[in-house]
């Protein structure tokens, strides 16, 4: 079964590279698919390209899905980064 989260970015120039590269680097750590889901649309957080497509901007909100056998421990650490680096409030 997936893990999910419901993430408000609190980052006042959206998901940028910085912190979008903090989460590709816990994503892929991990054997867990990793997708973050915006404005329809889902991306691969493994792909740092992806990511800056998606393009989240400040205050909208998105949804991380880990799914795999090491999903609950990758989405414990993405948790630890978001609140850490001050990316987003966890809803």
């Amino acid at each position: 079964m997936a893990k999910k989260i419901v993430v408000k970015i609190i980052d006042k120039m959206g998901l940028h590279a910085r912190p979008a590269s903090f989460l590709m680097d816990v994503a892929c750590k991990y054997q867990s698919d990793s997708v973050i889901a915006y404005d329809y649309e889902e991306t691969d957080l493994k792909s740092f390209s992806d990511l800056m497509r998606l393009n989240v901007p400040y205050q909208q909100v998105c949804e991380l899905i880990v799914r795999g056998s090491d999903e609950e421990a990758a989405m414990e650490e993405m948790k630890e980064v978001i609140v850490d680096h001050k990316i987003g409030e966890i809803l």
